[in-house]
């Protein structure tokens, strides 16, 4: 689950300090361990807020609609694909073909990841909605709407 972490307010030259190590550190090693998103497995998303819906936009590369699982449980929204670690089906079929060849380098790639969040108490989890496009999953999760307090007259018998 994601969770708002407040970090101590740091002077400008100890962030320039920070990026230095980090670039010198990422340069010492291999390639598969540089980056965040490709070893975490992580969908990166945006979220943004109207007066009517959340929408929560999604990066999903790769995967089918068929593959998608999307659950609420709870307030809960988890979303992700649950396909096992495969090898591309052209290679696999150039191999069956073509036994001298192989792999040498493999930064691609496939199997099951998937992200968690907490709802807003306000979204209506019977209402909500997906769609995916060229790889982006998007979500619009509509907002209850607000019952306004009403005012109960006494009446004297």
């Amino acid at each position: 689950m994601n969770a708002i972490v407040r970090t101590a307010h740091r002077p400008v030259l100890w962030n320039v300090v920070n990026e230095f190590d980090n670039i010198f550190d990422n340069f010492l090693k291999p390639a598969r361990e540089r980056t965040v998103e490709s070893s975490s497995r992580v969908p990166a998303v945006d979220i943004s807020e109207s007066e009517t819906a959340y929408v929560l936009t999604a990066d999903m590369p790769g995967v089918a609609r068929e593959d998608l699982n999307i659950t609420i449980e709870e307030g809960v929204l988890t979303f992700g694909t649950a396909t096992a670690e495969t090898v591309d089906t052209e290679q696999a079929e150039s191999e069956v073909t073509e036994v001298t060849s192989k792999q040498i380098r493999r930064e691609r790639r496939t199997g099951a990841y998937s992200r968690t969040l907490r709802l807003a108490d306000d979204v209506d989890e019977s209402a909500v909605a997906a769609t995916l496009k060229d790889g982006v999953l998007t979500l619009t999760l509509p907002k209850q709407p607000k019952i306004e307090p009403r005012k109960i007259d006494v009446h004297v018998s």
